[in-house]
């Protein structure tokens, strides 16, 4: 028997969004890689510039390198109420569709996303919501708000097969 899921068609507020933002590692991940990229460019161009590391060269590395990940944690914010506050209403009217073979989003303006299963690295399902993490890389985030505690041990019981089956 195959199986098909659906949410109710709701409007994502930016509560949601917010909630996504703590509920998800991406954010923490992507400051942190960024930090530390910077901080191998400081640590490389000091060498080169002078061939040893010098005390002062690497404490500067260090605190730039924090100054990046302090501002990618304060900008991420700003740029997800940026993006939310851009959109239509009728844009922000999503509802979410899961069978054997896709996902889907959809808007109440008509716009789709489909994903193969393939696509899908993880769902991590938490108290407020659930989060679907792709390959390479990115993830989307759903409110629990949008399913009846049926379907989400459903989406629970599909996703395991699919990504781990």
């Amino acid at each position: 028997m195959e199986k098909k899921i659906k949410s109710q068609e709701v409007m994502i507020v930016f509560k949601d969004n917010i909630d996504w933002l703590f509920n998800s590692v991406d954010t923490l991940k992507t400051s942190l890689k960024t930090g530390a990229i910077t901080l191998l460019v400081f640590l490389t161009i000091s060498f080169f510039r002078g061939f040893s590391l010098n005390l002062n060269e690497t404490i500067y590395a260090l605190i730039g390198s924090l100054v990046v990940i302090a501002l990618t944690l304060i900008l991420t914010p700003i740029w997800i109420a940026f993006c939310h506050f851009r959109m239509k209403p009728e844009q922000l009217k999503v509802n979410w569709f899961f069978d054997e073979s896709e996902l889907m989003l959809a808007d109440g303006a008509k716009n789709k996303i489909i994903t193969p299963w393939e696509q899908v690295k993880a769902m991590s399902f938490k108290k407020k919501g659930v989060v679907i993490y792709y390959k390479p890389m990115g993830s989307r985030w759903m409110p629990a708000r949008l399913f009846q505690e049926i379907d989400i041990l459903n989406l629970k019981e599909l996703s395991t097969e699919k990504i781990t089956g």
